[in-house]
């Protein structure tokens, strides 16, 4: 006898992500709102920070530069204001929207709101980017971070709360601001020079960084350091030669604990009276 086809509907993949697709009560009560990067970060912290506290995730970036710029508008770098001091204008990413949506629902019956994203760069951004859509300020947001997500970690971080730290904001803002315009300046010039669809976004700037750094290594190749007795008892000393000579006292089985640098010292020769009186009070 054939068997009957179920009828039991199956769960879409996106209601079984996690903390994607399904709206978050708000507590009845007095709670705070803490608000980190990772679905799965959030699970562990809320269990670590007990009752009282409702943890969100706001699943990476909010808001970005947008990929086109308005109707009528003249602008040939989307989101950056050349004219103006490079003035950046952000938008809510499409796919964010009912996750902003839901982190304003709960910051509104919040008695207070924590931004524990990453302690990255970006993190820094990503907490930044919230106060603005919350209607926060970030001189007064209680910023929090954390080594590692452990319960101990986590409750000394909300002991010792933070303002936001806006050089490490702007920093990430200059970067990102740098390569839509490179992208968007020097793109163009790759395509009609060199090949269609070539982009010279952050690829490109690493590119650049890579060739500093080989460069450097290639200066600096058929140098090799020098090793020299040492009174200090378990101590070597290593000295590179050249204009800018450097030494190294590392022990003999360990890696080096120290490196000391005095340019214009002879690579060759006695050494002189300084470097050993130095070396004795160590």
């Amino acid at each position: 006898m054939a068997k009957k086809p179920s009828t039991a509907k199956r769960r879409s993949p996106k209601s079984r992500a996690s903390g994607e697709g399904t709206a978050t009560k708000a507590p009845s009560g007095s709670y705070q709102l803490v608000i980190v990067e990772s679905p799965a970060k959030a699970k562990t912290i809320e269990k670590y920070l007990g009752p009282g506290y409702v943890v969100k995730a706001s699943i990476g970036h909010i808001r970005d530069l947008p990929s086109r710029a308005p109707k009528g508008s003249k602008q040939p770098v989307p989101g950056v204001d050349l004219d103006h001091d490079f003035s950046p204008t952000y938008e809510i990413d499409d796919d964010k929207a009912k996750t902003v949506s839901e982190l304003k629902r709960l910051a509104k019956g919040a008695a207070d709101i924590w931004f524990a994203t990453d302690l990255d760069r970006e993190g820094e951004a990503i907490a930044w980017h919230l106060t603005q859509v919350l209607g926060v300020d970030p001189g007064r947001a209680k910023r929090v971070t954390f080594d590692a997500i452990t319960k101990s970690e986590v409750q000394r971080a909300f002991q010792e709360p933070r303002a936001i730290n806006m050089p490490r904001v702007e920093a990430q803002q200059a970067r990102r601001i740098v390569d839509r315009i490179v992208g968007y300046r020097v793109s163009p010039i790759l395509w009609k020079k060199v090949a269609g669809g070539l982009s010279a976004g952050p690829p490109g700037l690493s590119s650049i960084a890579s060739r500093k750094s080989a460069s450097s290594l290639r200066r600096s190749r058929g140098r090799s350091p020098r090793r020299w007795p040492s009174t200090w008892p378990g101590r070597r000393i290593f000295m590179m030669p050249g204009p800018n000579s450097w030494l190294a006292a590392t022990s003999v089985a360990g890696p080096p604990s120290c490196a000391i640098a005095w340019p214009g010292w002879p690579s060759t020769g006695p050494w002189p009276a300084t470097w050993w009186r130095w070396q004795a009070s160590l």
